[in-house]
């Protein structure tokens, strides 16, 4: 949250107007190849804003642990554990693609897979 540094940008970029009474976001900037991403992970509720290229991604409720090894990569889940799971144990899935907004509620187990070069902007609300 350097606004100074990232100051330019700040003043082009309108996040989404949802906020956490009482917290002000964390933004969270990031440019990345294709085949790249986030392994499942949780953290507290933000939005995630595709500028360019197409990302997906494969969430899961709190209460509801995804398959998967920690030192895996996306991609490689993808096509090794994805392909295995029963209906009942597929994540929620969704692509977002530029202009596209996700919100991701609080705890919600996540994991995302760049579909080609892209850039994105997450702000974290808590």
């Amino acid at each position: 949250n350097n606004f100074t540094e990232w100051g330019s940008l700040f003043q082009q970029y309108v996040a989404p107007p949802f906020r956490i009474p009482g917290t002000s976001p964390a933004y969270s900037f990031g440019i990345a190849g294709s085949g790249s991403g986030v392994p499942f992970h949780w953290h507290g509720p933000g939005y995630s804003e595709v500028i360019f290229g197409r990302k997906r991604w494969f969430l899961y409720p709190p209460d509801k642990i995804p398959h998967f090894h920690p030192n895996e990569t996306t991609l490689a889940w993808l096509h090794h554990t994805y392909p295995a799971l029963p209906p009942a144990e597929q994540p929620l899935e969704c692509t977002l693609r530029p202009g596209e907004v996700l919100y991701f509620p609080d705890r919600w187990w996540h994991a995302t897979l760049n579909l080609d070069t892209s850039v994105f902007i997450s702000p974290f609300l808590g």
